[in-house]
């Protein structure tokens, strides 16, 4: 099922002046069904804020956000979010955190409880099911929190730099642990980092924004075979093609820092 940014603005409003900054601007980007799609970026360029318009948790200033044709209003069922922070309960077990969202959905407690032990063995989880996430590494309470998102079913699945806090070893078997929950089938995945080398190891295409204001600056499809060594010729001209791209992103947002920071009436905006 597709979901499709259709030239998006997105303003954020000052309440005491009534003007604001316009973090994203004439955003058009199409996801497609089953799509593994790495969005990277500066900070400031509003990755996040696309994320959250995605997910329906923000209405855009102006254009429109849909699912399949269906406009998002609002946070939608067939859409999952996994945050920068894992967001578990400290004093619920593993298990009770993932079917945490099939209880609050009305599930009965025995199935929505076999239905998060189901999930827990496809994230090799299930042997810490009575376990508090305080007793888990980083990355094994972030993998909590994807399984609490999947067991409910989503068709896309929205991640905000999931892996950031974690060192770079435990990025690496996360994004591989990902990868395989991506290529189990039927689910589309809109990534977000600012590891240009986890983009290119994970993404089946790969969006880079611009800002001032966030934009979409440039696209490639990776065409990189799997299972990808990031050190084969096509990863790193790949590579090297992103980086040159972001450095320009960069030189622009230094030459522009003054109209970053200046206020914006919404009204006054481009559609």
């Amino acid at each position: 099922m597709r979901l499709r940014l259709e030239n998006v603005s997105k303003a954020f409003t000052d309440p005491l002046s009534g003007k604001g900054l316009l973090a994203l601007r004439n955003v058009d980007l199409a996801v497609e069904e089953g799509e593994f799609v790495c969005i990277v970026g500066p900070s400031g360029c509003g990755k996040s804020t696309l994320l959250n318009l995605a997910a329906g948790f923000e209405r855009p200033t102006r254009g429109r956000v849909t699912l399949g044709g269906e406009e998002v209003t609002g946070p939608h069922p067939r859409i999952g979010m996994v945050f920068q922070e894992h967001g578990l309960f400290p004093w619920l077990s593993v298990l009770d955190n993932v079917a945490f969202g099939l209880r609050n959905a009305g599930m009965p407690r025995d199935r929505a409880r076999q239905r998060a032990m189901e999930m827990l063995e496809k994230v090799d989880l299930a042997r810490f099911e009575r376990a508090r996430p305080s007793a888990l590494s980083g990355g094994m309470r972030q993998k909590v929190a994807i399984a609490r998102t999947l067991v409910l079913e989503p068709e896309v699945l929205l991640l905000d730099e999931p892996f950031g806090a974690l060192d770079e070893q435990g990025r690496k078997h996360m994004d591989l642990e990902l990868l395989k929950l991506w290529e189990m089938g039927g689910r589309t995945f809109l990534f977000i980092t600012h590891n240009i080398e986890e983009a290119i190891a994970l993404g089946s295409r790969i969006v880079l924004m611009g800002t001032n204001p966030g934009h979409v600056h440039r696209e490639w499809s990776v065409e990189v075979p799997r299972p990808r060594d990031l050190f084969q010729e096509d990863a790193v001209r790949l590579r090297k093609e992103i980086s040159c791209s972001l450095q320009d992103v960069l030189s622009e947002c230094g030459c522009k820092r003054t109209e970053l920071l200046a206020p914006i009436v919404i009204k006054d905006t481009e559609a």
